[in-house]
């Protein structure tokens, strides 16, 4: 009797010991795949900053030849960005303001010399017709 409980109790230890084992190795398989997703999401984050801060390189980039063109155009002198005539932006500012901005200002540089052709091509007309 002693024996078969001796046996029963050790069989009961086995089973705990062998419960206990897989219950720690799926608690270690369960952190090693948090970790894995952990990772993982990390590097998602890492290249999403990475394609932002290429994004907005190439838009600044893109504002600054736009910029450029402007100023060496004779007449956007007094073409206005946010309040800042085009021959007073720095490079600093270029970080700051928005291509919308930037492509309304030139919108407008490009309206206003068509009108200004359009002015010169009726004036042009009134001088002909009263020499004629």
């Amino acid at each position: 009797e002693i024996e078969r409980r001796k046996e029963e109790s050790e069989r009961r230890k086995d089973i705990q010991e062998r419960e206990a084992l897989a219950k720690q190795r799926k608690q270690e398989e369960r952190e090693l795949e948090q970790e894995r997703i952990r990772q993982h999401e990390e590097r998602l984050k890492r290249e999403r900053e990475r394609k932002e801060l290429q994004r907005r390189a190439e838009e600044r980039e893109k504002n600054k030849e736009i910029i450029e063109s402007l100023q060496n155009q004779s007449n956007a002198q007094k073409l206005k960005i946010d309040g800042k005539k085009i021959q007073e932006l720095v490079p600093d500012d270029l970080a700051n303001l928005d291509t919308v901005k930037i492509m309304q200002a030139k919108e407008l540089q490009v309206k206003k010399e068509r009108q200004q052709k359009i002015l010169q091509r009726k004036l042009e007309c009134k001088r002909v017709d009263h020499l004629a």
